[in-house]
């Protein structure tokens, strides 16, 4: 009785409540007393491991943060510090972080379309990347930050020239509201079709759409595509449209660079 009393005392001060052998009607069977210490034992790994995973969580999280901070005070963007970052999301993924948090998607969004193309990318980043373009595409028009409110840069310009009043198909991922937006405020656009794509999808239905006479220009987000994507240039050599892959993000300076490039606007 004095140890029921205790117990009760104790776990009311601490607000813990003790699930069994606190009734008479439920009590714990005196033939297990051996084992006793080998359960407490594997408690206490288990909560140990538990404590391990929290603490490598906090300094993952805190590596990444520490590295998205160099890169938004660096316009460079500099290879090193991505490898970090991208090394410390697949860990922290693998660790059981879910690619969706919100925290992850919040430290490193504004960065992603500044990410180098030719960086190798885990699984675990690339589930990453499809959860934050997920989370992108449902954001309604004016509710992201604005992306690059700077002036026009030379080859946004030379852009715009080239597809003023046009249409632009861009194939890949989910449709983003406000990256649609942008595009065809910075690239003067008369309309642009955004035919989002899933896995094992086939390229067939895409020619009706490259096709039209107002399509000026195909663009392959080749990030969130699948390579068998790499077909639709078939159909832009058949209807004369330049295809141009976008190696990285939505950002208009970014594929202002490549269209320049690849469609040799000098």
């Amino acid at each position: 009785m004095d140890l029921y009393l205790h117990l009760l005392d104790w776990s009311g001060s601490e607000q813990i409540f003790i699930t069994r052998y606190m009734r008479a009607d439920d009590r714990a069977d005196p033939a297990r007393w051996q084992n006793l210490s080998v359960r407490v034992d594997a408690l206490a790994q288990k909560i140990a491991g538990v404590d391990a995973a929290r603490k490598s969580r906090s300094e993952l999280l805190g590596k990444i943060r520490y590295e998205a901070g160099v890169l938004g005070r660096n316009p460079l963007q500099p290879m090193d510090n991505w490898g970090k970052i991208i090394t410390s999301v697949d860990q922290i993924i693998s660790a059981g972080l879910p690619p969706s948090n919100a925290g992850l998607r919040t430290m490193l969004v504004r960065h992603l379309d500044d990410m180098p193309a030719e960086l190798e990318l885990p699984e675990n980043f690339r589930r990453f990347l499809h959860e934050v373009d997920t989370h992108l595409a449902t954001q309604e028009p004016g509710a992201a930050a604005p992306q690059e409110s700077r002036a026009p840069t030379l080859e946004v310009q030379k852009v715009a020239a080239f597809l003023s009043g046009s249409q632009v198909v861009i194939i890949g991922g989910d449709c983003r509201h406000e990256a649609r937006r942008s595009m065809i405020s910075a690239f003067g656009l008369a309309d642009l079709n955004w035919i989002e794509t899933r896995a094992h999808q086939t390229s067939s239905q895409f020619e009706s759409a490259v096709a039209r006479d107002n399509v000026k220009l195909v663009l392959l987000a080749i990030r969130w595509s699948s390579h068998s994507f790499g077909d639709v240039k078939t159909f832009c050599d058949r209807y004369s449209k330049p295809l141009v892959r976008l190696p990285r993000g939505y950002g208009v300076n970014q594929m202002a660079v490549e269209i320049c490039n690849q469609c040799r606007l000098l």
